[in-house]
């Protein structure tokens, strides 16, 4: 059994000769998680007219997705590259739900006459970096740096989306829970795989707790909404998520409690 496994190699299902079904397990198993998280996130996205992903992180999320996908890949076998290639498929939805509703993420209306040529060009600019990057860095041969740098993004931007909205509908706790504990497995991988690179331990760490406040945060926000907020639909309610707006209702510039 473990002779066979040991010929494996990253044109197989799994790489066993080069990582260890435990690490496998904890990487692969993480990547699926996301895409559990990006399907979740679509759904809700036509349900509330709403896209959760901030927009920065959309732009990053697709120029790292798109270069190692159609670029770079990964070594570690069939399943994490089809999970690789799953995002890619599920972010080209993202990212056009992201162009159309992205300016609901708390912009003010003088932000929004321009949120669309920022999209466009944040974009651009990430898919020049996460192409180039692997050209003259270690990229671990399966996007670990660029990858959590990207991540590290997500987490702060979250963070910081969610203090310039009071209307948290379309915001998912499956979606916040999913992408935490993906990522978290993920992270035990880096432990365990690239145990002398300090920079990824550090950037997985961060992230975590970015993205624990943020759960915390959303839990809060959710509480308070449920039991009612003068201006704002309930949080049963199936109405679109409403544009941000600076009078009637409050919909941004909230304090968390």
């Amino acid at each position: 059994m473990f002779e066979s496994c040991a010929t494996t190699g990253p044109d197989s299902l799994v790489n066993c000769h080069d990582y260890t079904p435990f690490q496998l397990l904890l990487f692969c198993g993480g990547c699926w998680l996301w895409v559990v998280a990006y399907i979740v996130l679509l759904v809700r996205a036509r349900r509330y007219k709403f896209l959760e992903m901030p927009m920065i992180a959309g732009a990053g999320n697709f120029g790292w997705e798109l270069t190692y996908s159609l670029i770079w890949g990964t070594n570690m076998g069939k399943i994490a590259f089809w999970a690789y290639k799953a995002w890619l498929l599920l972010d080209l939805v993202i990212v056009y739900y992201l162009y159309t509703w992205g300016d609901k993420q708390g912009w003010s209306p003088q932000m929004r006459v321009y949120y669309k040529p920022m999209f466009i060009l944040w974009t651009v600019v990430f898919v020049a970096l996460f192409g180039v990057y692997p050209i003259d860095h270690n990229d671990h041969t399966i996007g670990a740096i660029t990858a959590y740098a990207d991540n590290l993004l997500i987490s702060v931007a979250y963070v910081y989306m969610i203090t310039r909205l009071t209307d948290v509908r379309g915001l998912s706790p499956w979606v916040a829970w999913l992408k935490c504990i993906g990522t978290g497995t993920n992270t035990i991988f880096m432990f365990l795989r690239f145990p002398e690179d300090n920079f990824l331990h550090l950037l997985g760490v961060i992230l975590f707790f970015f993205d624990i406040a943020y759960i915390y945060m959303l839990s809060l926000r959710r509480k308070r909404q449920a039991a009612g907020i003068p201006g704002v639909p309930p949080l049963d309610s199936l109405e679109p998520v409403a544009y941000p707006t600076t009078q009637g209702a409050p919909y941004v510039g909230e304090a968390l409690s």
